[in-house]
């Protein structure tokens, strides 16, 4: 059965200013410890840049009746900070901001869970599509990206709300029972951008469709039923009609002497508009 035809208005967005860091505010040390090597003192890690010791949090004793002591501390760059840092890992510069951008201008953000299964899907999309965008040494990066000014939003820099968001998108249920079939698209929407509201799980077979203009193509049959599809060879198929004749109809460049339906025309568009198969 072919399949219905809807039209939309496309969703081109204009391109967001560079994410300002820090992300967060930093804060001023509070020495709330007499005499103490850390507070207030700026150390090295080893991927993320430098961090501020902001305060101590509390001591215990170890089973080898030590005393341990744990902190505050914040990354200089982002303002991410994370408490309850026992010393040592200060030390040898064991730390781990968040909010990095390690990733093609991404970070991790507030993800809760491990990188695997779905998640670690989900994290190959998501580096997949910042590569695309933003890593000109990479092939994919190619003119057509920098020409149509494509980027990612903001808020899908931060990879916990990547996660969050793709799972309200359209399709979301197809594309779980079909991982290797559904793609992240923004083409259905003819945008520049891979954001929330420009974005849909997509079959690779439509993707493909939908990087070129579609407009529909109307066949009016020998009959008089009338069929709109909006690739060729999908309507030839359901209509079991032979290709090189409806092709040449199509484009009329051949004078059809038997011909295997009434009119195959494309239709007339709106030109501010877009046509795709209803979601």
């Amino acid at each position: 059965m072919l399949r219905s035809i809807v039209e939309i208005e496309p969703r081109v967005k204009q391109r967001e200013p560079q994410i300002i860091y820090p992300i967060f505010n930093l804060e001023t040390p509070v020495f709330n410890k007499p005499n103490d090597d850390y507070i207030g003192k700026i150390f090295p890690s080893n991927r993320y840049g430098d961090f501020i010791v902001l305060k101590w949090d509390f001591s215990k004793i170890s089973k080898w009746k030590t005393t341990l002591n744990y902190y505050t501390i914040q990354f200089l760059k982002t303002g991410f900070k994370q408490s309850q840092i026992l010393s040592s890992r200060i030390k040898v510069k064991n730390l781990k901001d968040k909010y990095f951008p390690l990733v093609n201008n991404g970070f991790i953000g507030n993800f809760p869970f491990e990188l695997k299964g779905i998640y670690l899907k989900l994290y190959i999309t998501w580096k997949n599509m910042l590569k695309r965008c933003y890593r000109q040494n990479n092939p994919s990066y190619n003119q057509t990206y920098i020409n149509n000014n494509v980027f990612v939003s903001n808020r899908w820099h931060d990879f916990s709300i990547f996660v969050e968001d793709v799972q309200k998108l359209k399709n979301w249920d197809k594309k779980q029972q079909n991982w290797s079939i559904y793609e992240l698209d923004k083409d259905y929407y003819n945008s520049n951008c891979y954001s929330l509201d420009t974005c849909v799980w997509l079959p690779q077979q439509d993707n493909k469709i939908y990087q070129t203009k579609c407009i529909p193509i109307r066949c009016e049959t020998l009959d008089g039923k009338i069929y709109t599809s909006l690739n060729l060879t999908t309507l030839i198929d359901f209509l079991h009609l032979p290709y090189g004749t409806c092709y040449d109809m199509l484009h009329k460049t051949k004078k059809i002497i038997k011909k295997p339906v009434r009119n195959l025309e494309f239709c007339k568009v709106n030109p501010n508009l877009i046509y795709r198969y209803e979601l």
